[in-house]
């Protein structure tokens, strides 16, 4: 049965072979705010629970890389950032991210698709871009994260077809997640 981490596995593997050029291991900064799932995605792309999480506070403080053995005996560098929007570090937050960018080749940028709006997110990737250090050179990977908190709630009967345009057939929870990719699209 194919899993949503089975997809992003598969999106992360096709991102390392256009590095296998140049020998070099690439390097991917996972962002995000705070509760958006980051810890959980290192989590789920590593397969093991390496990165603490919490449902009620925030668990990392400090940006965490680690190594990531992939098919074909392929290595990736994925570094786990504390999230934004905690009141008193988000210039902190935002100083050190611009910091973890400039060595960065790919930035994932985690999102809550229960979410309204993401003014926050764009205003710290415009801080870290200051300097260009996030420039538009460097492929922006986003990731819907926290599906199952679109409505209806209730309903949650992966896996789903998201590729396809959205139809009368879908139900409703379909439709909402379909809606919510197109809009961060």
């Amino acid at each position: 049965m194919f899993s949503e981490d089975d997809e992003i596995r598969r999106i992360v593997d096709e991102a390392v072979h256009g590095f296998e050029a140049d020998s070099i291991v690439p390097s991917v900064l996972v962002l995000g705010a705070t509760g958006a799932g980051k810890s959980s995605l290192v989590n789920a792309l590593f397969g093991e629970k390496l990165q603490q999480v919490n449902t009620v506070e925030s668990t990392t403080r400090a940006f965490n890389t680690r190594e990531l053995l992939l098919a074909d005996s392929e290595m990736i560098r994925i570094t786990d950032s504390p999230g934004y929007g905690e009141v008193g570090h988000d210039a902190d937050y935002s100083r050190r991210v611009s910091l973890h960018a400039e060595a960065c080749d790919v930035s994932m940028l985690v999102l809550k698709a229960d979410d309204k709006g993401y003014e926050r997110d764009l205003r710290i990737l415009a801080q870290a871009s200051e300097p260009k250090t996030l420039s538009q050179a460097k492929p922006l990977i986003l990731v819907v994260n926290q599906i199952d908190k679109l409505s209806p709630t209730r309903e949650w009967q992966p896996p789903y077809e998201l590729t396809a345009p959205i139809r009368e057939a879908d139900s409703e929870k379909v439709r909402n997640i379909k809606r919510k990719l197109r809009l961060v699209n």
